[in-house]
Order: C-alpha cells, then sequence, then structure tokens
C-alpha cells in the first residue's frame, strides 16, 4: 500500500473525533487542565511542568495518538490517512480559538502563535504515523499477526517491567535517604 493511498473518509474522521473526544476528556475529568500554549514562554501562564500531575497529563496527552495510531493501523488505516487523523484531531482540539480569540495576553502578531498551531498539528499528525508504524513493526515480527508477537514477546516485557520497578525503587529510596542524610547534616 502507497503511503498517498488514503482510506475512505469516515476512517479518518471518526478516529480524529474519538481521539479529541478523548483528550478533552482527560483534560476535564483526569486534570490537570491546561493549553499547550502554555509550553510557549511569554504567553502569561506559569506551566508547571515540574510537577508530577501536569508531567503526567501531558505524557498522557502525547500518547493517546499513539494509541489510536496503533488501534487504526490494525484496522487497516495506513500512511498519510494516519497523519490526517492526528492532524485532524489537532484541528478539532483547536478551533476554538476562532470563536474565543487567543489566550489572554497573547498577540495577534506573535510568531509563536502559529508556530505552536502548526507544531501541534505535526507532532499529532507523527505520533499517529508512530502508533502505526508500532503496529507495523510487531505485525512483521509476528510474522503477520501482532497478537503471536505479543504473546512470545510478553515474558520478556514482564521481566524487564520488574527490572525497572526494581531500579526504580532502589533508586527511589537512595534518593530519599541522601536527602534525610543531607537535612541532619544541615540542622
Amino acid at each position: 500500500m502507497d503511503f498517498f493511498d488514503f482510506s475512505p473518509w469516515p476512517a479518518v474522521v471518526i478516529p480524529s473525533f474519538v481521539l479529541a473526544l478523548i483528550i478533552r476528556i482527560d483534560a476535564k475529568l483526569l486534570g490537570p487542565y491546561f493549553s499547550f500554549s502554555e509550553l510557549v514562554s511569554g504567553f502569561g501562564f506559569n506551566f508547571l511542568i515540574f510537577q508530577r500531575s501536569t508531567r503526567a497529563a501531558l505524557i498522557r496527552r502525547l500518547l493517546y495518538p499513539i494509541l489510536i495510531g496503533f488501534i487504526c493501523s490494525i484496522l487497516g488505516v495506513y500512511g498519510a490517512s494516519l497523519a490526517a487523523v492526528g492532524a485532524l484531531a489537532a484541528v478539532l482540539l483547536i478551533w476554538p480559538v476562532v470563536f474565543h480569540g487567543l489566550p489572554v495576553g497573547v498577540s495577534r502578531r506573535a510568531l509563536a502563535v502559529p508556530l505552536l498551531y502548526v507544531s501541534l498539528f505535526v507532532s499529532y499528525g507523527g505520533l499517529t504515523l508512530l502508533g502505526g508504524y508500532i503496529a507495523e513493526v510487531m505485525r512483521r515480527a509476528g510474522e503477520g499477526d501482532i497478537w503471536v508477537y505479543v504473546q512470545e514477546s510478553f515474558v520478556n516485557w514482564a521481566l524487564t517491567a520488574l527490572v525497572i520497578l526494581f531500579f526504580t525503587t532502589f533508586g527511589r529510596g537512595a534518593q530519599a535517604r541522601l536527602d534525610r542524610r543531607r537535612g541532619h547534616d544541615d540542622v
């Protein structure tokens, strides 16, 4: 299949709406709610990337397009259609700016605004393509069946997760001990 062979429009539009809806629901229910415009300095907001909850929200909102791209690829959407799914979802997420205007304190002439929106289109399109690529790699590794690959790799994934969990826990414990020791030395 060629990269520029487009899938039927419902195969692009429906996943785009689902992706945009998932991201909006995540923002409202799981939170914290933030705008990607907060990533650009000078927009008048204090983006709290150092807060664990904000970092987790940002990571989740960047993983959703990968997941949607993975699922769409399994269902037979490939190439430019996958990129269109992500780009259309980005359009759906930022279209209210047409009616509500730019965030407070942002000039219409600011170069950062169009760059931010273009980067959101490109990144969401690229992330859905990445999800499709991951599905394709798994399909090829499983000799045409993704689930064969998952079954063959499950033990390796579980062992890797346990090793990561062990070393992460060990590192956090060591950091806590060092912090306590520094606290006692300062007194």
